[in-house]
């Protein structure tokens, strides 16, 4: 039944000129996700087969790779779910899958369609360039950074990045939702400073970041190649940005005030004003003892206050 209502959703996509497209990458997700939490792996790995031959029949050129990244989502999360697994494990997990596929399809695409994205980048240079002669008419040049098109490329791909990270946290929320409303128990969430992945992902994350910039300064032999150089290095900063942001929350809950909505003002002008710190940040509180530091200080608070 679930793989029926799966190919109606790839149908009437199909049948309305893709006008469904946005919506099916928050949708496709949800019965695989409830199919695996009520029965498990084994037999859910049945459903996920026959979902991705579904969108090989049914779907059309572009939709595809993502009704099958959708559906792969929906069969990760609700595998979380069904062990148990933490919550805000889990969400990461998620936010990560979807933007690693929104990144992935634009390399997909390119090679399909034959469109790359610096195709992209020169519509968008001929865009501004076509602004400023209305405005200045004619007499000034575009910025050499917006000459070279490499600050448009890294816009568009921390864009597309952040797009696929708030569809993740979308269609976590919206299963969680969907969850409870069919009774099906789903496990508390832990605090986020109990959050601590392993060590070498800080690195990893770290090695991915350089791999951006300088893919992005130096042009490779192999177009894909590069484009997963950058697609990687994406990645390697939103991951290093996530726990920037939980390490710079931390120091502001620890050393200047616990009041919420001050440490999201206070989050918010650090993540947007002091961008290269968070991401040290996130490398040290990953990689480095400021996690620990900031759990003994914490421990010594909540004692001093006993």
């Amino acid at each position: 039944m679930l793989v029926a209502v799966f190919g109606v959703f790839l149908l009437i996509n199909r049948y309305t000129g893709g006008f469904m497209e946005g919506v099916l990458s928050y949708v496709l997700p949800i019965p695989i996700a409830a199919y695996t939490v009520r029965y498990g792996r084994r037999q859910a790995v049945i459903v996920f087969v026959c979902m991705c031959l579904i969108a090989f029949i049914f779907g059309t050129f572009t939709s595809i790779f993502y009704a099958v990244s959708a559906a792969f989502i929906g069969f990760v999360l609700g595998d979380r779910l069904y062990h148990k697994a933490d919550l805000n494990r889990t969400l990461l997990l998620t936010m990560l899958l979807a933007m690693l596929s929104e990144l992935i399809s634009i390399l997909v695409i390119a090679q399909l369609t034959g469109v790359s994205i610096d195709a992209d980048v020169k519509e968008f240079q001929t865009l501004f360039q076509q602004m400023f002669d209305k405005v200045y008419g004619g007499k000034v040049a575009l910025p050499e950074q917006l000459q070279s098109g490499a600050m448009i490329k890294r816009i568009m791909l921390v864009a597309i990045g952040f797009t696929g990270a708030l569809q993740g946290f979308i269609i976590y929320e919206i299963t969680l939702i969907v969850l409870r409303k069919l009774k099906v128990p789903v496990p508390k969430p832990t605090p986020v400073s109990d959050i601590y992945p392993p060590s070498w992902t800080g690195l990893l994350g770290l090695v991915g970041y350089f791999l951006y910039f300088y893919s992005m300064s130096h042009t490779f032999k192999n177009a894909a190649v590069q484009s997963t150089a950058q697609i990687a290095g994406v990645i390697g900063f939103y991951y290093l940005m996530l726990f920037g942001i939980i390490a710079l929350d931390q120091i502001i809950k620890t050393f200047l005030t616990r009041s919420i909505p001050i440490r999201i003002m206070l989050v918010l002008l650090g993540m947007f004003s002091l961008m290269m710190i968070v991401v040290i940040l996130g490398y040290l509180y990953i990689s480095g003892n400021l996690h620990r530091l900031l759990a003994e200080r914490q421990s010594q608070q909540t004692a001093q206050k006993k």
